[in-house]
């Protein structure tokens, strides 16, 4: 009977808010993103977001170039972030694979293109994983099988509005988003970003 009335609850928040609504932030979830985690380096999980800021080029401080998308890859072990890139383009699968060639190479080349200088120690990741978490996106396709195939890896692709299930990764994009806020002056929010884009762009922007 208990069951039977869960199925309905379920089905009545489903009807009610929306599959959106619902698996965002009233379904239940039934473990921890971390559960099974054996070692450092055996998930990571990878997400692709739109910043909430419009970038302007560097010269004239006027022009809008547009909003970027931020690619990051999080070990969901010990919560390190492995992987990142930025972008100019929409979501695609040449994005993803540039964070996650990221992953798995040493990190003093890659700090060095920006001229800092760092230590295998201080940023300790250059690996393959035994699996990777992602949307069921751009990184659904014939590279990320070819990926998969040539190293060994698993890759499980989570459904859509379900964030929770990335929650590791997402947290990042939180992290992020309150960091630039606090620089800008006056942050775009979807709410009130089409009135504000016209009169405010150089404002909300910020040079490249």
């Amino acid at each position: 009977m208990k069951h039977l009335h869960g199925r309905l609850l379920e089905h009545y928040l489903h009807s009610r808010y929306g599959e959106k609504e619902y698996n965002l932030n009233i379904k239940a979830s039934l473990h921890k993103t971390d559960y099974g985690m054996i070692y450092p380096g055996y998930k990571i999980m990878v997400d692709a977001t739109v910043a909430d800021f419009y970038l302007v080029d560097r010269l004239t401080h006027s022009k809008v170039i547009g909003r970027p998308t931020i690619y990051l890859a999080v070990d969901v072990f010990s919560r390190m972030l492995v992987g990142l890139h930025i972008s100019m383009q929409p979501e695609s699968w040449e994005g993803y694979a540039i964070p996650l060639h990221n992953t798995f190479c040493p990190k003093p080349e890659y700090c060095s293109r920006f001229d800092i200088s760092i230590n295998d120690e201080d940023w300790p990741f250059h690996h393959i994983p035994v699996e990777i978490i992602a949307d069921n996106s751009s990184m659904r396709s014939v590279d990320t099988q070819v990926l998969a195939s040539e190293f060994q890896i698993r890759v499980e692709y989570t459904k859509g509005f379900t964030a929770k299930l990335k929650a590791v990764v997402e947290h990042y994009h939180s992290t992020i988003k309150e960091l630039i806020r606090r620089q800008m002056p006056l942050y775009h929010f979807q709410y009130y970003a089409k009135y504000a884009f016209m009169k405010h762009c150089s404002k909300i922007a910020t040079g490249l």
